[in-house]
C-alpha cells in the first residue's frame, strides 16, 4: 500500500469532530502534522471540512487525530478528487472549493510541506476538478449556500438599496461579504466577538465593522440580518417586534438565531436551504454519474504515475549505493597508489560505465516485474528498505 493518506473532518462524515476541530487554526494543524513525523502533508481548511492530505511513512495515529475519518491509498487519492470536483461539497459541484484547494496546494508549497508526491496528486486533482465541470454541468446555477441564500433573499425580500448585517468573520461569512458586491445593498456591517477580525474582513470589501456586543442597536439599524458563526448557542434571540419586516438567514449550525424570530419576520434557515441542496443533488444526479466516471478514469492515470515515481526512486537508490561502492573503492585505490588526475578520470569514467553495465539489465527487469505486478506498492517498500539497509552497513564499515 502506498503512504498516502487522507485524514478528514468534515459536516458530512464527521460533523461531531468536525465542530470540534474547526476552530484551530492552520498553524494548530501544521504542528499536529510535525509532531506526528509526516513527510509531507497539505492542509485544506474550509467552512465544511478540515483535511491533511500526507505522504508519511508512518501511518497516521487514530488517537492523535481523535474524531477523524482517515482513508488509506488509494481511497485517500479518490477523496481528494471528489473534494475537488465538488462531489463532496454540501452543495454539489460548488466552484469555491477548486480556489480553496489551489491555495491549500500552493500555501503548501510556500510552506515547503508538500514535495513531488503530493504535488502530482493535487496538480491533477485540480485538473480532474476542472475537467469535471467542462464536461458536466454540475456546477450550473448558484452553487455555494451564500450564494443559493442570497438568491433566495434577493426574489422574496430584495437587496439592492438594503442595510445587511452579516454576523461572524470566518469563511462562510466571507463568502456572503464577497456574493454581496454583486446586489449592491446600501451598506454592509461586519459584527463578531473580535473586533480586529472584524475589521480586517470589513476592510476588504470596503464595509462597516462593529463589536457583536452592539447587536441589538446593529439589528434595529439592519433590514437583512444573516449569521455565520460557529457559536454553538443563540446569537440572535427573540426580538418580539423588533424583528418585524426585517429578513434573517441563519446558515450556522447549531442554529444562530432563535427559531421563535419566524413568528415575526421571514427565517431562512440552514434547514430549509439543506431541502434546496437536496433537490439540485437529486436533479444533479446524472452529471455527478459522468463526473464518477471521469474520476475513475483519471485514477487510473495517476496510480501508474505514481508507480513509475516510487519505482524511479528505488532505481536511483540502486545507483547510489554502487555510486557509494564505487567512491569508496576509488579512494582506497587513490590511497594506495598514485596516479595523475586525467588517469583518475579515467578510472572514474570506467568505473561508472562498469555500474550501468552491470545494473541494467537488473533494474530493467526489476521495472518489468513490478509493472506487471498488482502489489507493487509493497514489492517497492521491501527494496527501498533492503536498500537503505545496504546503505547504513556501508556507513557502518567506514
Amino acid at each position: 500500500m502506498m503512504p498516502i493518506y487522507a485524514i478528514t473532518w468534515n459536516f458530512k462524515d464527521t460533523p461531531e469532530g468536525f465542530d470540534r476541530v474547526v476552530n484551530n487554526n492552520y498553524d494548530y494543524f501544521e504542528n499536529l502534522c510535525k509532531s506526528s513525523s509526516m513527510d509531507e502533508f497539505v492542509i485544506l481548511i474550509t467552512c465544511n471540512r478540515v483535511e491533511i492530505y500526507t505522504y508519511s511513512k508512518i501511518e497516521p495515529d487514530k488517537k492523535q487525530f481523535k474524531d477523524a475519518l482517515i482513508y488509506n491509498y488509494p481511497e485517500s487519492i479518490r477523496h481528494l478528487l471528489r473534494v475537488a470536483s465538488g462531489l463532496e461539497s454540501m452543495s454539489i459541484g460548488e466552484n469555491d472549493i477548486m480556489r480553496q484547494v489551489k491555495e491549500a496546494y500552493e500555501l503548501s508549497i510556500k510552506r515547503k510541506t508538500s514535495g513531488k508526491i503530493l504535488s502530482y496528486i493535487f496538480k491533477k486533482a485540480l485538473n480532474v476538478g476542472k475537467e469535471v465541470r467542462t464536461q458536466t454541468s454540475i456546477s450550473r446555477g448558484k452553487t455555494s449556500i451564500p450564494a443559493i441564500s442570497l438568491d433566495i433573499c434577493d426574489n422574496e425580500y430584495g437587496i439592492n438599496g438594503k442595510s445587511i448585517l452579516i454576523i461572524g468573520n470566518g469563511k462562510m461569512a466571507t463568502d456572503f461579504a464577497r456574493y454581496l458586491r454583486e446586489y449592491k445593498p446600501d451598506n454592509v456591517t461586519i459584527a463578531g466577538r473580535s473586533i480586529d477580525h472584524a475589521k480586517n474582513l470589513a476592510m476588504l470589501y470596503g464595509y462597516s465593522y462593529d463589536s457583536i456586543k452592539n447587536i441589538n442597536d446593529l439589528i434595529k439599524k439592519s433590514d437583512i440580518i444573516i449569521t455565520a458563526t460557529s457559536a454553538g448557542d443563540y446569537i440572535v434571540k427573540d426580538l418580539g417586534d423588533l424583528a418585524k419586516n426585517k429578513y434573517f438567514i441563519d446558515i450556522s449550525k447549531p442554529e444562530n438565531i432563535d427559531p421563535k424570530i419566524s413568528k415575526y419576520a421571514r427565517l431562512l434557515s440552514i434547514n430549509e436551504i439543506g431541502k434546496i441542496l437536496k433537490k439540485n443533488e437529486d436533479d444533479k444526479r446524472s452529471e455527478m454519474e459522468v463526473a464518477e466516471v471521469i474520476i475513475n478514469q483519471e485514477q487510473k492515470t495517476i496510480d501508474e504515475k505514481l508507480k513509475e515515481i516510487m519505482l524511479d526512486d528505488v532505481i536511483s537508490l540502486f545507483y547510489k549505493f554502487a555510486n557509494n561502492i564505487k567512491k569508496d573503492e576509488l579512494e582506497e585505490l587513490f590511497l594506495m597508489q598514485d596516479f595523475s588526475d586525467e588517469q583518475k578520470k579515467d578510472i572514474d569514467a570506467m568505473a561508472n560505465s562498469l555500474i550501468n553495465k552491470i545494473l541494467a539489465p537488473y533494474t530493467n527487469s526489476v521495472k518489468q516485474f513490478i509493472r506487471e505486478n498488482k502489489n507493487f506498492d509493497y514489492i517497492l517498500n521491501e527494496y527501498t528498505k533492503m536498500l537503505e539497509e545496504f546503505m547504513k552497513n556501508v556507513v557502518k564499515k567506514l
